[in-house]
């Protein structure tokens, strides 16, 4: 087997041949050269070539109209926008109406019995005052009406509920007289059983007590400054038997001693000097009664002896009305 040459010039074996062309950039035209900055307006994307006309196209291509559509009046436009807003308006208002009835079925659900009502009101009202037992112009009922008013006012409010705090509260206000006596009343009630006519479970119940406690301490007090200053105007029997009434309407009966000193104070001048010139004068309350009693009966019998000799008439009204003592 031989080998065949191929046809052609035959050179040298192994020659590397001519040299490859070099490579270099080609010269191009800055005029033809696209920007690639964003802003560039050569940058942008190419317009739209348009489909090419066809039949089918042609088609179903929508007509345009012959004329151009009249121009919207200024009227026109805020007509909508009127429509606009009133429609906006009420469907706001008709949010409103519907927040206020959840508001309200809020409030009603949370001021049930157990529950605190929310606390809305930001309106205080001035305290009441303090009472202090007195019965001078109608102090004592003017105090309760205050008492009340502030207390329904904020028990519509979600306070005091219940019935001890409103006592506790109103007896937060008592001073002076009034708070002692609210004290005894309270310690009674404390340890009093349930049902009793002591227990004091009302707001009205408290201020019954207040107002019958206060009353008697007043009317106590009237009758034992009348007891002190009570003096004779009359008759001696008529102011024992006035000073005996007094001293039997005190809570704390005076013994008979002090009733008796208390009775020599309020006699008549001429009763007074002519038992001075008494020697043994008794010790016992109705046995000096008696005693003053002569006197004061001689004394007058003397007095209408005289006026009869001296021929002075005597009025109706210096008779004298004699009361029996007490035994």
């Amino acid at each position: 087997m031989s080998y065949n040459p191929p046809a052609g010039p035959v050179g040298p074996p192994f020659s590397p041949g001519p040299p490859a062309p070099r490579w270099t950039e080609p010269q191009v035209h800055p005029s033809t050269l696209q920007s690639t900055d964003p802003m560039d307006e050569d940058f942008a994307a190419p317009a739209f070539d348009p489909p090419r006309h066809s039949p089918r196209a042609e088609q179903y291509a929508v007509p345009l109209p012959a004329t151009a559509p009249p121009p919207i009046t200024p009227e026109q436009v805020n007509g909508a926008i009127t429509a606009a807003v009133q429609g906006r308006n009420a469907i706001i208002q008709a949010q409103n109406a519907e927040l206020a009835h959840l508001r309200q079925a809020q409030l009603q659900s949370a001021a049930a019995p157990g529950y605190p009502a929310p606390r809305t009101e930001t309106l205080k009202l001035a305290q009441p005052s303090r009472y202090d037992g007195k019965q001078d112009d109608n102090a004592c009922e003017d105090w309760i009406t205050e008492m009340r008013e502030y207390i329904e006012y904020y028990a519509h409010r979600g306070h005091f509920r219940d019935e001890s705090k409103k006592i506790m509260l109103a007896g937060g206000y008592l001073k002076d007289q009034a708070r002692r006596l609210w004290s005894v009343r309270k310690k009674l009630s404390d340890e009093a059983p349930m049902g009793s006519s002591h227990k004091i479970d009302s707001l009205n119940h408290f201020f019954d007590v207040i107002r019958h406690a206060c009353k008697e301490v007043n009317g106590q007090e009237r009758i034992r400054a009348d007891y002190n200053t009570l003096r004779q105007h009359s008759s001696v029997s008529d102011y024992a038997y006035d000073l005996l009434g007094l001293a039997d309407q005190l809570v704390s009966k005076p013994p008979d001693s002090e009733v008796l000193e208390r009775f020599k104070v309020g006699l008549q001048p001429h009763v007074q000097d002519r038992l001075a010139e008494k020697l043994d004068l008794p010790t016992e309350l109705f046995a000096y009664i008696n005693l003053a009693d002569r006197i004061d009966r001689n004394w007058y019998e003397h007095c209408w002896m005289r006026r009869r000799d001296t021929g002075t008439v005597m009025h109706a009204s210096a008779a004298l009305n004699v009361l029996p003592l007490r035994p």
